[in-house]
């Protein structure tokens, strides 16, 4: 399990910690998710397929 904090920027951006980026195999450019769910929200990595199914619902 990997706990991390992050700080939110004056422009509501958030920094991936490296330890989250590597678990999650992200780089500049790629796409995640926030899924909200009973305890918070889940960060999932997604291909823009995934996310341009989402977004015409």
């Amino acid at each position: 399990m990997i706990f991390e904090a992050s700080k939110v920027l004056p422009i509501y951006q958030i920094t991936l910690p490296k330890e989250v980026r590597e678990h999650l195999n992200v780089s500049i450019g790629c796409r995640i998710i926030l899924i909200e769910t009973e305890d918070g929200f889940l960060l999932k990595k997604v291909n823009e397929q995934v996310v341009n199914k989402i977004m015409e619902k």
